[in-house]
C-alpha cells in the first residue's frame, strides 16, 4: 500500500489526474489511468471529485466521467485498502457518501438513460454500506424518478428528509422537501404535495436553488388551482407571488422559461379562457427551441386543456395532428396518447384527460434509451467547490 499524500500533494496528483481524463476522448475508457498507484487514496478521490464537482450544470459527460473516477478511488476498487481502513477517520463516512451521490447524479445528469448505472456507481455494485445520511438517499430518489420507478422515489426522498433532519442541515431539508413536492404534483397526487408545501411556507427565500423553490411555489400553485376553494384561491395568488418572485432571479434561459410556463399554467388552470391560452400559446415555439419535443408536447396539451374550458373534453384528433410535424418519429406521437380514450377523465375535464397523457408521456420518454425530457437540473450541494479549470470548452 502506497503512502498516504499530504494535502498539498493531493491537490496537485487529483489536478493531474483530472487533466488525464480530460485528454481522454469522450467515448474512450479511461479507468485504465487510475492504475498508477500515486492516485491510490481515499483522499485523491475525494479531492478529484471537488473538480468533478465544479463542472455541474457546466459539462455534464466530463462531470460523470471525474466523478466515477473519483468514485472508484473513494471504494477502494484500484487499491490494496479497503473503504473500512479510512471510514473511522473524522468525516470520511459523510465525504464518502457525498462522493458517492455525485456520481450517481452526474450520471443522470447525462440524460441517457443510464439509470440502472448510476444506480450501481452508488452501490458499488451492492458492496458498498447502505448511506447514513442524506445525500445518497436523495440522489438515488432522484434517479429512480426519472426511471419512473416512483414509490421507489417516493420513498427514498422521504428517508433522506429524514436524515437532513436528524443532521439539522436546514437547507437540504427544504430543498429535499421542494423535490418532494414536484414529484406528487407531478403525479397526480395534489393534496400530499400541498401538505408537503405547507411545511415550506413562510421559511427565508433560499440562496442557493431559487429554481427549486420557485418550481415548488409554482406547482403549489397549480394545485391549488385545481381544488378551487376560496382558501386555495388565496393561497394560490400567494404561492404564484412567491414563484415570481422567486424566479426573478434566475438566469438559465431554459429555467425561466420552464417556470414562466409553470406559472402561466397555474393560472390557466384556475381560469380557462382565451387570455390565459395566449400566454401559453405563446411559450410553445420558444419550449420547442428550448426545452426540446416532449416538453413542448406537455406544454402543447396544457393549450389544448385551457382551451377546452371545463366542461369538455380534450380534442384528441386535432391534438395528434398538432404534434405530429413537429415529432421525432412517426410513431412517437401514437405511443403518447396509448390507450388512452377521451372522456375518461372526472366528468370528462380537459384538464384532467391533459394530466393522464401527460403522466403517460412522461413515463414513456423515461423508459427510452434516449429520454426527451431534460433530467432536472439538480446539482449536489458540494463543500469549498474548486473553481472550475480555464481550459478549452467542451464540445
Amino acid at each position: 500500500m502506497t503512502a498516504r499524500p499530504i494535502p498539498w500533494e493531493t491537490e496537485q496528483l487529483a489536478a493531474e489526474l483530472a487533466e488525464l481524463i480530460r485528454r481522454k476522448q469522450d467515448d474512450a475508457p479511461f479507468l485504465d489511468v487510475l492504475s498508477d498507484e500515486r492516485f491510490h487514496s481515499f483522499e485523491v478521490g475525494v479531492a478529484l471529485a471537488r473538480h468533478a464537482a465544479a463542472l455541474q450544470g457546466v459539462d455534464a459527460s466530463r462531470c460523470a466521467r471525474l466523478a466515477t473516477a473519483a468514485g472508484a478511488l473513494c471504494a477502494g476498487l484500484f487499491a490494496e485498502e479497503s473503504v473500512s481502513q479510512v471510514s473511522e477517520e473524522p468525516g470520511a463516512v459523510e465525504e464518502g457518501e457525498r462522493v458517492r451521490a455525485l456520481v450517481g447524479n452526474a450520471v443522470r445528469l447525462r440524460g441517457q438513460g443510464d439509470g440502472d448505472l448510476a444506480l450501481a456507481l452508488m452501490t458499488g455494485h451492492r458492496q458498498l454500506p447502505r448511506g447514513r445520511g442524506g445525500e445518497l438517499f436523495r440522489a438515488q430518489g432522484l434517479v429512480h424518478w426519472e426511471m419512473t420507478q416512483l414509490t421507489e422515489a417516493v420513498a427514498l426522498l422521504a428517508v433522506a428528509n429524514v436524515r437532513f433532519s436528524d443532521q439539522r442541515r436546514a437547507g437540504e431539508v427544504l430543498a429535499t422537501r421542494e423535490l418532494r413536492v414536484l414529484l406528487h404534483a407531478e403525479m397526480g397526487e395534489s393534496w400530499e404535495a400541498l401538505r408537503l408545501y405547507a411545511s415550506c411556507r413562510g421559511t427565508e427565500p433560499p440562496t442557493e436553488r431559487p429554481w427549486l423553490s420557485a418550481r415548488a411555489a409554482l406547482a403549489a400553485a397549480f394545485c391549488h388551482a385545481e381544488r378551487d376553494t376560496a382558501g386555495d384561491r388565496a393561497a394560490l395568488r400567494e404561492a404564484l407571488h412567491r414563484g415570481n418572485e422567486l424566479a426573478a432571479v434566475v438566469t438559465d434561459e431554459r429555467e425561466l422559461l420552464a417556470l414562466t410556463w409553470l406559472a402561466a399554467r397555474a393560472k390557466a388552470r384556475l381560469k380557462s379562457d382565451a387570455r390565459s391560452a395566449e400566454e401559453l400559446e405563446a411559450l410553445r415555439e420558444p419550449a420547442l427551441l428550448l426545452l426540446g419535443w416532449h416538453d413542448y408536447a406537455l406544454l402543447t396539451l396544457d393549450v389544448f386543456a385551457c382551451r377546452a374550458g371545463a366542461d369538455h373534453a380534450l380534442d384528441l384528433n386535432l391534438l395528434r395532428e398538432e404534434l405530429q410535424p413537429t415529432a421525432p418519429t412517426p410513431e412517437t406521437v401514437g405511443a403518447l396518447f396509448g390507450f388512452f380514450q377521451p372522456g375518461t377523465g372526472h366528468a370528462g375535464l380537459a384538464w384532467c384527460e391533459a394530466g393522464m397523457i401527460g403522466r403517460n408521456l412522461r413515463s414513456r420518454s423515461r423508459a427510452s434509451p434516449r429520454p426527451g425530457l431534460r433530467p432536472l437540473p439538480f446539482l449536489v450541494h458540494w463543500p469549498r467547490p474548486h473553481k472550475v479549470p480555464n481550459d478549452p470548452k467542451p464540445s
